[in-house]
């Protein structure tokens, strides 16, 4: 379960550089307040991989909460934009952040259990 963790994270981590290297190439973005919009989308998703890695990495209650909630309002808004852009790589996205979801509610928590001397 964890190697599949690390490769869909990976997988947010390609999908993030894409958004933003495309944001150059996007001929439809014509002003450059649509041009921060459009790379502040890819940021935002890089941002998202971050906090899942260090869930990842770290494994402890607070990260995954953290992850989870900011997995969920980040698949909250792909549902709603995807009412708005009906393309194939929204489709795809939300295929993605719903196993990430998934596949984080299974990555064990590690306990940090710390012993006090009295």
């Amino acid at each position: 379960m964890n190697r599949l963790y690390k490769i869909l994270i990976i997988g947010i981590f390609i999908y993030a550089a894409g958004h933003m290297a495309y944001t150059f190439y996007y001929d439809s973005l014509q002003t450059a307040e649509s041009k921060i919009w459009f790379f502040s989308a890819g940021l935002a998703t890089f941002f998202n991989a971050l906090i899942n890695m260090v869930h990842q990495q770290l494994k402890t209650r607070v990260t995954r909460n953290y992850a989870t909630v900011a997995n969920s309002v980040l698949l909250i808004f792909l549902f709603i934009m995807s009412a708005a852009v009906p393309e194939i790589q929204v489709y795809i996205f939300i295929v993605l952040m719903l196993a990430v979801i998934v596949v984080s509610a299974f990555v064990k928590v590690a306990y940090q259990i710390s012993y006090s001397i009295e």
